[in-house]
């Protein structure tokens, strides 16, 4: 604002004898100036992801010819209605007196992302006004995940089981990586209750854990994952499970399933918020199984033979796994001739059974055995046919 002079001119008075007086009167112009204003109670922060809105006035006054108005946002001047691309969104100021902002996901709080833009308003003879504003980025949601089980079956070593899949959810920042917990105290060392323990751990690397028994390994948990999850949305994460030898379990339990505890997943954003999944892991004991023929001969003539076949299969745990002959209160070898009063009998390791009846068997009571194969495994689970 500035008042301009435009010099002066004098005022005569003249009286009735013609003498005169004279007044001057200096004339001065004060010059208009434009005026902007940007709404003091127009929103100062947003979440990323989210977008806000205000309203802002100008006057150019007097001087409208020439005048114009444009926007700065740190060095760089921009028109009117221009959609203004900036790391931290997207800022227009709307020549109908509005402005917007829509803010980005993924940015770094802790660089405290903000914005700061100003009107800056010129009139014809280059009078000028500006207002600025601030806007504040915050951190919108926060990723979250959902935990599940995993169940191994010891039957069918190798065994590849996968869980049912982990699900995340991104929140205002992309997740970018996933991986295994560094803390794997959730793994259970002792299963069987006895000293020492029965597992040993190892983080071989973010999708590799091995598990070992005896020093062998016996277990891997591998992580497969999506290389990104974007900021709102949901993808799975699948963790697989081999078993590549027999595990430990309680002994003389039967077919029993046992917890080996549970790892953290662990998904981290753009901004390092992590989220964090359990997998719960347990390992189905395997059993043995030994079968008699149903269709071998259950009647044979006294002085003659009949012979049978037989099946077993000791199961994950044959490691110390035993075979016996039940006959009677007796508990014989295979491939020996075990002799009674009626009978010879020998079992044999080739999976074949033989019965010799005696001759002179007294008739008139009834003759005959039954005998019994039990399979005991190497953690002291039974079976007997």
């Amino acid at each position: 604002t500035q008042t301009v002079s435009i010099g002066s001119v004098n005022v005569v008075g003249t009286d009735t004898d013609n003498t005169t007086t004279e007044s001057a009167v200096a004339i001065s112009v004060v010059d208009d100036v434009p005026a902007v204003d940007i709404d003091d109670t127009d929103p100062v922060t947003v979440v990323e992801g989210e977008s806000i809105s205000g309203d802002w006035t100008y006057d150019y006054g007097a001087d409208t010819d020439g005048a114009t108005t444009r926007v700065l946002v740190g060095t760089t001047y921009y028109d009117l209605d221009e959609d203004i691309v900036l790391t931290e969104g997207t800022l227009n100021v709307a020549s109908d007196s509005t402005w917007t902002f829509d803010a980005n996901n993924n940015l770094n709080q802790g660089a405290s992302p903000g914005v700061t833009f100003t009107i800056e308003v010129t009139d014809g003879d280059e009078d000028g006004a500006t207002d600025s504003h601030t806007i504040d980025i915050t951190e919108g949601g926060d990723p979250s995940s959902e935990g599940t089980e995993l169940l191994v079956d010891e039957a069918a070593i190798p065994n590849i089981a996968n869980a049912p899949a982990l699900n995340f959810t991104a929140g205002s920042d992309d997740l970018v990586s996933f991986a295994f917990s560094d803390d794997l105290s959730g793994l259970f060392l002792d299963i069987n209750g006895e000293a020492p323990d029965d597992i040993s751990w190892t983080r071989v690397d973010g999708t590799t854990i091995q598990g070992t028994v005896g020093g062998e390994l016996a277990i891997t948990l591998n992580l497969a994952a999506p290389a990104t999850i974007a900021a709102g949305t949901s993808a799975d994460v699948t963790v697989t499970a081999t078993l590549t030898d027999a595990f430990v379990h309680p002994d003389a339990d039967g077919t029993q399933t046992v917890s080996i505890g549970s790892v953290n997943v662990v998904g981290t954003d753009t901004d390092n918020t992590t989220t964090e999944s359990a997998v719960a892991i347990s390992v189905v004991d395997d059993v043995p199984a030994v079968d008699i023929d149903d269709t071998d001969p259950v009647t044979v003539v006294e002085g003659e033979s009949i012979s049978g076949n037989w099946s077993f299969d000791y199961g994950a745990d044959d490691d110390g796994a035993t075979t016996e002959v039940l006959l009677g209160v007796g508990t014989y070898a295979f491939d020996t001739d075990i002799d009674c009063a009626e009978v010879t009998l020998n079992v044999a390791t080739g999976v074949t059974w033989t019965f010799y009846p005696n001759n002179t068997l007294f008739q008139d009571d009834p003759q005959g055995i039954t005998f019994e194969i039990k399979l005991t495994d190497g953690d002291q689970d039974v079976d007997i046919d």
